[in-house]
């Protein structure tokens, strides 16, 4: 299967010059995903992104991550404007498997990609996964709607998406953590489709490196080993993803790791808030917490 090179002007268009309501309707055929994804995969496969991307930002950048719904997505653009030099972003994983328009978020994610390849950046999560997919649904929607070529090419996309993102040699930004063997300068050079605790971990206030038994993989990560790993390569902090937090981001081992969250209402209507970073030029973090109603509401409720 060779699909056909293309113009990425020409493909992007129609989503790249549109407002909210025009979003919303917009429905993703197969042919465009099948070029847009082939475009994505054809950049990573030939190594033109590492596993560990550098970023020089000398301007904010914006950190929309983490399962992200439809509203939120559209919020973020509405609010900030589309990627640009002045204003880069970045999305750390999970794209797909929750909500019904994981489809929809991802093709529009490439084709920003293939359209301001210098501007936005995308790291892998662990439901860029061929067997996360499986267990809750991505894979189910792919193939009812576009078929097992459109799938076995997703999943090759997935598996080659850059690991980790790193602003100024400062900020580290991955999905899910580190361990007490998180090394760089190996991050750079390794087969990032073989990977997991940079995927699958979390921290915990306890010291030390503990097995993750909840998730099955990766590990619990405490302060002393985030210490140690800042120290190591001369950096301020650790932004990833992973958890869901009810107000949309937490901060922990004394400022030196941030998680954040974008999808709100994750568990139900009023669980969470969503939220996202402005980092700015000082690389000193600014929330800013979306939340979106529903379900009808009385002016009490409200």
């Amino acid at each position: 299967y060779k699909p056909r090179r293309h113009s990425n002007e020409a493909l992007c268009k129609p989503y790249c010059k549109c407002d909210g309501p025009t979003y919303a309707k917009w429905q993703c055929y197969k042919r465009t995903l099948d070029r847009t994804a082939a475009g994505t995969g054809w950049r990573w496969d030939r190594a033109e992104l590492r596993s560990l991307v550098l970023a020089i930002q000398p301007l904010p950048v914006y950190f929309s991550v983490a399962r992200l719904f439809l509203f939120n997505f559209f919020y973020f653009h509405l609010q900030n404007g589309l990627p640009s030099e002045e204003n880069p972003y970045i999305f750390n994983g999970d794209f797909v498997d929750r909500g019904k328009n994981s489809t929809e978020i991802l093709i529009i994610l490439f084709a920003f990609l293939l359209v301001y390849p210098n501007h936005l950046h995308l790291n892998r999560g662990n439901h860029e996964d061929h067997i996360m997919n499986l267990r809750y649904g991505f894979t189910k929607e792919v193939m009812k709607n576009y078929g097992k070529t459109i799938l076995h090419l997703l999943q090759d996309v997935f598996s080659w998406l850059p690991l980790a993102t790193l602003i100024d040699g400062k900020v580290l930004i991955l999905h899910g953590g580190i361990s007490d063997s998180t090394d760089l300068n190996f991050l750079k050079v390794f087969q990032r489709n073989k990977v997991m605790d940079i995927l699958w971990s979390d921290p915990r206030h306890q010291h030390g490196c503990t097995p993750n038994k909840l998730r099955g993989g990766g590990c619990y990560f405490g302060p002393d080993v985030t210490t140690r790993l800042l120290k190591r390569y001369n950096l301020k902090m650790i932004i990833r993803s992973h958890e869901c937090k009810q107000e949309g981001y937490e901060i922990s081992h004394n400022g030196k790791v941030i998680t954040i969250f974008s999808a709100s209402n994750y568990y139900e209507e009023g669980s969470n808030r969503g939220a996202y970073i402005k980092l700015n030029p000082d690389l000193i973090p600014r929330f800013v917490q979306v939340s979106k109603s529903t379900r009808k509401q009385t002016l009490h409720q409200r």
